[in-house]
């Protein structure tokens, strides 16, 4: 019987090293861009069908299975029904910029209850709000709105003053989309490959570009990142019915 027991923890240990072990490798894509980003805020942006939402899907439900407690605002409706059922904490939020930014803002409070918050897409109900506004004036409200976000996605990854700053350690994801898409109806001042929103992007710690290689294989560039130069590939994604693989090139 004493042996019949040994045997049976030695099992329950080596199951334990197994699953430890799961957690360690499905966090490591999560963890790569985490350490690039800090507690801080990552975008990532490119045109239209340059799967920006399936990575970004890909690494929530990495950190899901890594232990993470991911919330997942989408606002573009773009997931298949399989897919927003992988993941734990899924809101479809809507087109209307005012309401994404009362979610986070309200996420942002409660920031307690997960480590992760990706908004995919940051870019739609900002393009929607933007094209609605007539005259330059009106259309400043977008960038103003869209730095309101940014700074509620900031507070939520590192904290705030007084409050949890320096003692938070999470991680916020926003997907936006290039000028080019907004010059279609109006035209930004910026470089139509920049990601929309001109001065606000001194906020995100991380900003990385996704452009098309071949078939369904996808790059990341830098566009803005700490101790790595402008114009950087830094990995390659390839899509595939059930998965994603990924790359490094760093």
């Amino acid at each position: 019987m004493e042996e019949i027991k040994k045997e049976f923890g030695r099992q329950a240990g080596v199951q334990q090293e197994k699953e430890k072990q799961i957690k360690i490798n499905f966090g490591e894509n999560l963890r790569k861009f985490w350490d690039l980003t800090g507690n801080h805020l990552m975008e990532i942006y490119g045109q239209y069908g340059t799967g920006k939402s399936r990575l970004v899907h890909y690494l929530a439900v990495e950190a899901q299975n890594a232990g993470y407690k991911v919330i997942y605002l989408d606002t573009e409706g773009g997931l298949s029904e399989e897919h927003i059922s992988m993941l734990n904490d899924y809101e479809y939020i809507g087109d209307e910029l005012d309401d994404l930014m009362k979610r986070v803002y309200s996420i942002k409070e409660q920031r307690h209850n997960w480590d992760i918050l990706i908004v995919d897409s940051i870019g739609h109900p900002v393009y929607v709000h933007y094209v609605q506004m007539r005259s330059m004036q009106e259309q400043l409200k977008s960038y103003q709105k869209l730095a309101a976000l940014f700074r509620d996605m900031v507070r939520f990854a590192r904290g705030e003053k007084g409050k949890d700053y320096g003692k938070r350690k999470g991680l916020a994801i926003a997907i936006n989309h290039t000028v080019s898409e907004f010059a279609k109806m109006a035209k930004p001042p910026e470089h139509p490959l920049w990601p929309f929103g001109g001065q606000i992007h001194r906020v995100p710690k991380l900003i990385l570009r996704s452009e098309p290689v071949n078939g369904s294989t996808f790059k990341l560039i830098t566009f803005k990142a700490r101790n790595l130069p402008k114009e950087k590939e830094i990995c390659r994604f390839t899509i595939g019915s059930k998965n994603i693989k990924i790359q490094w090139e760093i």
